[in-house]
């Protein structure tokens, strides 16, 4: 078979346009004054994010600017898999920003803002315990059975993950 050159040219762009569209689109972008770990990589300065990335602070803060809205920073030695709709925190604290519906998980809870504005703290205190606080706004507070904890204002609460994990 004989192809001409502009046969070729049209294979060539449709077959990138399938490869742009087919690529998953980036949630945003993760900074730090230093390094951080990145999907076990180490990367200095910043990095682009997509759905699933796991950010492992190296003694040094890490803040994640995410496309949809919010702001999160992870505390030197934190470590979260970020996800468009959450944020999974493993290990460390988070505060959070902008969160609009934007949820952070830590063990066995689920942290919500009440209203888009909220700001708020969460951390993983060892494998058992975990300290939600509210900077500004009101949070909600959920069990991994989706029942409702807390509902407002929270200035400190811890809870204990006993037998749940």
């Amino acid at each position: 078979m004989k192809f001409t050159t502009n046969a070729v040219i049209v294979l060539v762009v449709l077959g990138s346009f399938c490869a742009a569209v087919a690529a998953e689109p980036a949630l945003g972008v993760a900074t730090a004054n230093g390094s951080f770990r990145l999907n076990n990589s180490t990367v200095n300065g910043n990095a682009t994010l997509f759905d699933g990335a796991v950010i492992e602070t190296t003694g040094t803060p890490s803040r994640v600017w995410l496309n949809n809205g919010p702001h999160l920073e992870l505390s030197a030695t934190a470590k979260a898999k970020v996800y468009r709709k959450r944020l999974v925190l493993e290990t460390g604290m988070s505060d959070f920003s902008r969160p609009g519906k934007y949820q952070i998980e830590a063990g066995a809870f689920r942290i919500s803002a009440v209203t888009p504005d909220s700001r708020g703290r969460v951390a993983r205190n060892g494998k058992t315990a975990v300290q939600v606080a509210a900077l500004s706004g009101a949070l909600r507070v959920y069990n991994k059975a989706g029942v409702l904890l807390a509902n407002g204002f929270l200035r400190m609460m811890s809870y204990l993950m006993r037998g749940i994990e």
